[in-house]
């Protein structure tokens, strides 16, 4: 089977590629990696691999360079934000921010800077 052998290759990228320039682009320089890795033998490549190959093509700017290289490690970040006290060292960290203002052992305290709307009163306040 071949690796672009799909109804996703056949049918929605080939549709999308005839309306989109940017997906006509990707097609094209994805076919001219394709080519040299078969005129290499490669059968298998990792991801590191690809992005080197689009590195040398001219298609990658820098910043799609780091978010392709962070791929490999999702997983360690999901699970790091999965497990909570991430986003409150970040908040921390981030100069002048809302979390700074209150202090970090009273989760109500931080959830009302927050909020749009005040907690202490239960109910939403409205400007008339």
């Amino acid at each position: 089977m071949l690796v672009y052998d799909s109804s996703l290759w056949q049918d929605l990228v080939f549709r999308l590629s005839a309306a989109e320039p940017a997906v006509y682009d990707a097609v094209v320089a994805l076919s001219a990696v394709n080519q040299d890795v078969v005129k290499l033998g490669c059968r298998v490549w990792s991801l590191q691999t690809e992005v080197e190959l689009l590195r040398d093509y001219g298609v990658l700017q820098p910043e799609q360079q780091r978010l392709l290289s962070c791929l490999n490690q999702y997983g360690i970040f999901l699970n790091a934000f999965r497990t909570g006290p991430l986003y409150v060292r970040l908040a921390q960290q981030e100069a002048g921010s809302p979390y700074d203002a209150v202090h970090a052992t009273d989760p109500d305290a931080c959830a009302e800077v927050l909020s749009p709307y005040p907690l202490s009163s239960g109910t939403k306040t409205t400007d008339t």
